[in-house]
């Protein structure tokens, strides 16, 4: 698949999270093991895009935009912290149902992702 079909295959949605707008994108079959995405600092889910459609053979794949970043919304006064970011990424995981997923994060991303495992949710 070729990143130009990529756009074609990935469904986009937005939900919302402490009142705020947070967007992602989801590519794959619904069914197979759930995969979040999650990118670093002033980066979005489209920096996932020359890996997702390979993923997505694989895996159901979840790419969100962080608070702040993307589509997502940027509130002047919003926690941006890592605590606080991982915090929405598991929000998110709840609102999809996810009791157990995986986690792919590069930069500030792998931050988020090491604290959700190592400190906020081990167990999923």
């Amino acid at each position: 698949m070729s990143v130009s079909d990529l756009h074609l295959a990935l469904t986009c949605h937005e939900t919302h999270v402490d009142g705020h707008k947070l967007v992602y994108a989801t590519a794959g079959a619904p069914s197979a093991p759930p995969l979040m995405l999650v990118h670093g600092w002033t980066c979005h889910k489209f920096v996932w895009r020359h890996v997702l459609a390979a993923l997505a053979e694989r895996f159901h794949v979840i790419a969100l935009d962080l608070l702040g970043h993307g589509e997502s919304d940027a509130p002047p006064d919003g926690d941006y912290s890592i605590p606080a970011q991982a915090q929405r990424v598991l929000a998110l995981a709840d609102q999809l149902g996810l009791a157990r997923f995986a986690l792919m994060g590069h930069s500030m991303g792998g931050l988020i992702s090491l604290y959700i495992g190592a400190v906020l949710a081990p167990e999923r």
